[in-house]
């Protein structure tokens, strides 16, 4: 059930909050306890033959914090990375 269907306004913040928090439930026996906070250029592999996908993250800046990630399916891949471009200009 989508969060934007419900009338009451305290149910969809309840739903919102749960998704919210609902991704640190996995967190929990992947780390011991510890959020993830990776090195730079540590890496994260989920590879799920189960599910058919396979996620790869890396660490690519500390400061600011950057990851770079491909994942993909029988059904789709997505690659996302960052790009900082600096411009100079000068005076002949």
């Amino acid at each position: 059930m989508a969060a934007a269907m419900i009338d009451d306004p305290c149910q969809r913040m309840l739903m919102m909050a749960a998704f919210a928090i609902s991704s640190y439930s996995s967190s929990y026996y992947r780390v011991g306890h510890k959020p993830f906070n990776p090195l730079l250029g540590e890496t994260y592999e989920c590879v799920r033959d189960d599910k058919g996908f396979r996620f790869v993250g890396e660490q690519v800046s500390h400061h600011p914090p950057i990851t770079a990630c491909h994942a993909d399916s029988k059904n789709y891949v997505f690659w996302q990375g960052y790009f900082r471009f600096f411009l100079v200009f000068s005076h002949p």
